[in-house]
C-alpha cells in the first residue's frame, strides 16, 4: 500500500508539472496553429514509424509498456501492429476494419457499425492532425509546450465521450507533425503514445493494408 501511495503521488506531481508547462494560445494564434497542421496533414501522403505505448491502469501501481509499428498510406489506409508484448494488428482499409491476434481474425464493415466508424475516423484524422479546425467531434484547445504544439481535444460525440474524457495531440512545431498521443479514459487510465523513427511520404508496401 505504501508502494502504491508513493507511486500514485509521483505520477500525478510530474503530470501536474507537465500541466504547469503548456501554455493555452489566444484564438487567433490557435487558428493559425491549425491552418499550419491542416495544411502539413493534406502533404502527407504515407507515414511509417515505431511506437511506444505506455499505459496506466488507474487501479493498479504499474505501467504496462507495449512497441509496435505504424504506417499510413492516404487517404484511408491504417496499420497499427503491436508487436510486443502481445501480437495485435489492426488494419483500416477504406471502409474495412481488420483486427487479427492470437485469438484469431475479425473483419468489420464500418459502413454498417457507425461507432465504430467514428473510432476509426477518430484514429484516422489523429495520425496527422486533419480536420482538427473543423471537427465537430471535438472541442479543441490549442496549447505550446517549449518547441510543440499541442491540441487538446474535448469528446463531444456520446459514443467518444463514453471511452475517452481528453485527448491531446502533440506536433513538432518545425514540422507541424504529430510526434505523440495521449488519451485519458473516462475510468481514469491513462494512455502515452510515443512515435519514433518517423518517415514521412516514403513507399509502403501495399500488403500490408490487404483485408484478409
Amino acid at each position: 500500500m505504501k508502494r502504491f501511495r508513493i507511486t500514485f503521488f509521483l505520477s500525478t506531481l510530474l503530470f501536474a508539472l507537465s500541466l504547469q508547462a503548456q501554455t493555452a494560445v489566444g484564438e487567433a494564434q490557435a487558428k493559425q496553429m491549425l491552418q499550419q497542421i491542416s495544411k502539413a496533414a493534406q502533404n502527407t501522403k504515407s507515414i511509417d514509424c515505431q511506437f511506444v505505448q505506455k499505459k496506466t491502469m488507474s487501479f493498479l501501481n504499474e505501467t504496462m509498456t507495449s512497441k509496435g509499428r505504424l504506417c499510413f498510406q492516404s487517404p484511408s489506409r491504417l496499420r497499427w501492429e503491436y508487436t510486443t508484448p502481445t501480437p495485435y494488428v489492426f488494419v483500416i482499409n477504406g471502409g474495412v476494419v481488420r483486427i487479427q491476434s492470437k485469438s484469431g481474425s475479425n473483419t468489420i464493415d464500418l459502413r454498417a457499425n457507425k461507432r465504430f466508424q467514428g473510432i476509426a475516423q477518430m484514429m484516422m484524422n489523429s495520425v496527422t492532425g486533419k480536420n482538427l479546425a473543423a471537427n465537430g467531434d471535438f472541442k479543441t484547445k490549442m496549447l505550446t509546450n517549449g518547441d510543440e504544439w499541442i491540441a487538446e481535444l474535448t469528446p463531444l460525440r456520446k459514443d467518444v465521450k463514453q471511452m475517452f474524457s481528453l485527448i491531446r495531440l502533440h506536433f513538432s512545431q518545425k514540422q507541424q507533425m504529430m510526434t505523440r498521443v495521449e488519451m485519458v479514459e473516462k475510468n481514469g487510465d491513462r494512455t502515452d503514445i510515443v512515435l519514433q523513427n518517423v518517415k514521412m511520404n516514403t513507399k509502403i508496401d501495399e500488403k500490408l493494408f490487404e483485408i484478409k
